[in-house]
């Protein structure tokens, strides 16, 4: 299966940066934010909230339908209810 793409670049790539972005503003850390919202500047043209959220949709979906190998029956697992 190929990971999803907008043009050649992976989804989770553009997913990455926006999370190193809001890691930074969390933190309080002013020069962390500025760097992490120069990766981002590049995507803000690039993505549009509805693919973002398909995304996760499909995320979610690839989740439910799978099942976790390491875990016994019964047994809880982080993360997976």
């Amino acid at each position: 299966m190929t990971e999803p793409r907008f043009g050649k670049v992976k989804y989770a790539t553009i997913r990455r940066d926006f999370d190193e972005l809001r890691s930074a503003i969390r933190k309080h850390n002013s020069f962390a934010t500025e760097a992490a919202w120069e990766k981002c500047e590049r995507w803000m043209e690039a993505i549009s909230p509805a693919a973002l959220q398909a995304f996760d949709e499909r995320e979610d979906e690839d989740a439910l339908n799978s099942k976790p190998q390491d875990a016994r029956p019964g047994q809880k697992r982080f993360g997976h209810d």
